[in-house]
């Protein structure tokens, strides 16, 4: 089962941070499937959170995709590097965010190995944010796409 977009759009951040742990997140990037279980998450809240207010002060312009309702991919790169994949959730008055931190490969795992420049498995081949999108071909070229959208090519699973 595909997650509706009013999943995403609720107004508690955490409870769908807490709800994402266990579904299938599933990609194809360039014609290439990979699945992972989720395993970590982390919330941000626009309000309260000193972090995610930073943030939005830092990184304006790649921050806008926070800026749509909720169910769109929001990914950024730190250090120049790294990206991370965010999830927006509520409304376009709320940049709130679920960043997926970890998960557990289940399939596309030659593809991960691949992308990461790994010859065999190792513990933390999606164990990271930044590992997560590079093993799943995630990049801030597909900031602000849908989740649901063709255009991006993945499905939350339940």
């Amino acid at each position: 089962m595909v997650l509706p977009l009013s999943f995403y759009q609720r107004p508690d951040v955490l409870s769908i941070a807490r709800e994402l742990l266990g579904k299938h997140l599933c990609t194809r990037i360039d014609g290439e499937l990979t699945t992972g279980r989720i395993v970590e998450t982390e919330a941000y809240r626009h309000e309260g959170d000193p972090s995610i207010t930073l943030h939005l002060q830092r990184k304006r312009k790649q921050a806008q995709a926070l800026y749509q309702t909720g169910g769109q991919a929001y990914l950024y790169n730190v250090y120049r590097i790294h990206t991370l994949f965010n999830i927006t959730t509520h409304d376009a008055a709320h940049p709130d965010a679920v960043l997926i931190r970890a998960i557990e490969p289940l399939a596309g795992i030659d593809v991960m190995l691949r992308r990461r420049g790994l010859i065999k498995p190792a513990r933390n081949l999606t164990g990271g944010p930044a590992l997560l999108s590079q093993a799943l071909g995630l990049t801030p070229a597909l900031n602000g796409e849908p989740l649901s959208g063709p255009c991006f090519g993945w499905r939350m699973r339940v």
